[in-house]
């Protein structure tokens, strides 16, 4: 996946903090994103942008979780073995 140069995070920094998740505000319509840095395109279907200003990548997930996809906890491979 490669930045898309004409899409614009809706990030914007807005102090000097130097963490830069401080330093960044989400602000709403400023760009062509979401707060998760993605949106529904012209095909209905929601998708993830990386940008050349921050946040880059994904800032968050965005959706439903599907509960049928999680039917059990799965055990790490040896856990409760009496060997």
């Amino acid at each position: 996946m490669s930045p898309s140069n004409n899409i614009k995070s809706s990030w914007q920094k807005t102090s000097t903090a130097t963490s830069a998740w401080e330093a960044h505000e989400f602000i709403e319509g400023s760009g062509g994103l979401d707060k998760c840095n993605g949106r529904i395109d012209e095909d209905g279907e929601y998708r993830y942008y990386s940008t050349f200003t921050f946040p880059y990548i994904i800032g968050c997930y965005n959706g439903i979780i599907d509960d049928t996809l999680n039917t059990q906890t799965q055990q790490n491979p040896g856990q409760n073995r009496n060997d």
